[in-house]
């Protein structure tokens, strides 16, 4: 079976969800799982995306599934994703945010965005 995502970068409201009907579309067509996966859903969103045959998937529900993943897997997917990072997008500044990223994953310092304010 092919699997199609949308990804968005922000909070899925219900205004966003019209955006998706030709995407829904196609998937239907195909025949595919089509994944929206976005930051959070508000409101009845998540509900309207299922309606048009879309499997809604938001951080908290991949965190959930991950967490089920052995290690091998999880350093599988990591490897795929640095992989696709860096030979198939090619994009130097979302490499450099990656590495920055795994290193502070690995080392067990503070998740990116919770540093604490810099004095001034």
């Amino acid at each position: 079976m092919a699997i199609s995502a949308e990804v968005k970068q922000y909070q899925l409201t219900v205004e966003h969800v019209s955006d998706l009907e030709g995407f829904a579309n196609e998937v239907g067509r195909r025949g595919a799982l089509g994944l929206i996966v976005c930051l959070e859903f508000e409101g009845d969103s998540r509900q309207q995306c299922e309606e048009r045959g879309l499997r809604a998937l938001d951080v908290e529900d991949m965190l959930d599934i991950v967490e089920l993943w052995d290690p091998v897997k999880q350093r599988v997917a990591v490897s795929s994703l640095v992989y696709y990072v860096k030979h198939v997008e090619k994009n130097s500044s979302l490499a450099s945010r990656l590495d920055a990223f795994i290193e502070r994953a690995t080392t067990g310092s503070a998740p990116l965005g919770d540093e604490p304010a810099s004095p001034e």
